[in-house]
């Protein structure tokens, strides 16, 4: 049974758990630059390209 169940706080399950984490993975990372492909976000750029 994966329902839990605190007292005076709502009924969830580990499903409800993994979505939020997971969102909460995601903006965070997002927050630090990361894409969703694993990659940084850069903002400089560089000289050796050119």
């Amino acid at each position: 049974m994966d329902w839990l169940m605190l007292p005076n706080w709502p009924v969830f399950n580990v499903a409800d758990m993994c979505i939020i984490g997971a969102a909460i993975v995601i903006i965070l990372q997002s927050l630090r630059g990361v894409t969703l492909r694993g990659e940084r976000i850069s903002e400089t750029t560089d000289e050796s390209d050119a």
